[in-house]
This record gives structure tokens, sequence and C-alpha cells, in this order.
């Protein structure tokens, strides 16, 4: 049976690629990016933002090590491999 939650990994991945959250958390290495870090980085609402990230985590996409303050995690960065964008892109 279909819900409506099933295009929202896909969906949420491809903001993740497009705004570059994926990016700027991998970029950090180890350190943990604020909040106000990476709406400045995105350019998205905070809002936004912040659900972007909730459902990411849930998903283990990004992980969040202190209140709004977020790290990559091993999907973040396979995230960023070129066959996986390009996957996300033309499903």
């Amino acid at each position: 049976m279909l819900t409506l939650l099933q295009p929202l990994p896909l969906i949420t991945t491809r903001v993740a690629q497009e705004h570059k959250i994926f990016a700027t958390l991998a970029a950090s290495g180890k350190e943990p990016v604020g909040l106000g870090a990476l709406q400045s980085a995105t350019g998205l609402e905070i809002g936004v933002l912040e659900s972007i990230l909730d459902y990411l985590g849930t998903q283990d996409m990004v992980r969040e090590v202190e209140v709004r303050k977020y790290a990559a995690t091993k999907l973040t960065n396979l995230m960023l491999v070129p066959l996986f964008q390009d996957a996300v892109t033309h499903l």
C-alpha cells in the first residue's frame, strides 16, 4: 500500500544535497555545525531547515550532537558520492 510518507526520504535527501546540508556537515569534519551556520550555508528558513534536519536524523543521515548542533554520519558522506547524487536526482 502506498502512503504519503514514501517519497519523504527521497525528497529530504534531494533538498539536503541541493542546499548543501550534507556538504556543509561533511566539510566540518568532526566538529558540529550550529543551526545558524547551516541556515547561512543553505539559505533555508530556520523552521524548514529544522524539520529537514529532524527527519534526516531519524534516518541516520545527520546526527544532532547537541541542541541545534549537527554532525555528519557515514550516510552523510555517502550522499555526497556522485553516483548517489545522480540516483536521487533521477528517481
